[in-house]
């Protein structure tokens, strides 16, 4: 038995008997931290997608691709800027391997004045230019920002944006022939 079953069936389930016989939606809306929601989106992600979730060494489904989830900081980098940080994590191991493949995004932002979920396909090829990576002692990351007065992403992240989680699932850079077409 994983962890999460183990703990929840001896501890939360035995401690929290009000748990019992609530529908899965009432348990999210009374309790949204209870359950690991990035690996509802893995899950999600391959079923939309058609194809497996493996959660193998440097890719997560079975074409290769990999998951990520991120959300936009509530506060701007700078007080009274329009400028807010966020962060897409653990693109390139510790060990100094990158994913092998396209990067899946579902990126959250808390701000009243976005559109809340963003979906970003990001191919395999520009993890390895240059700067596109932040490399730090823990591994890599995918640095941004999104402006608040425009409601978008920096221009580095903007480019790789696509319209649904149906096309974030089921679209490849190998199947759309380049990047997606956006203003």
């Amino acid at each position: 038995m994983c962890k999460t079953k183990s703990l929840f069936y001896e501890i939360t389930n035995s401690q929290m008997p009000e748990l019992a016989g609530m529908t899965v939606k009432d348990l999210i809306d009374q309790y949204p931290k209870l359950f690991n929601i990035e690996h509802g989106i893995e899950l999600s992600m391959a079923k939309a997608g058609g194809y497996e979730f493996t959660d193998d060494s440097h890719k997560d489904f079975s074409d290769g691709s990999e998951c990520k989830t991120a959300s936009v900081s509530p506060n701007p980098m700078v007080p009274g800027r329009n400028s807010h940080y966020l962060e897409i994590s653990n693109v390139l191991g510790r060990s100094g391997v990158m994913k092998s493949g396209d990067i899946r995004v579902v990126i959250y932002n808390p701000n009243p004045t976005s559109k809340k979920i963003t979906y970003l396909l990001i191919p395999n090829e520009v993890l390895h230019e240059g700067t596109f990576v932040k490399r730090t002692k823990s591994g890599g990351s995918i640095q941004g920002s999104w402006n608040s007065k425009k409601d978008t992403l920096c221009p580095k992240l903007r480019k790789y944006e696509v319209a649904s989680f149906s096309e974030v699932s089921k679209y490849s850079y190998k199947n759309i022939g380049g990047y997606p077409k956006r203003d």
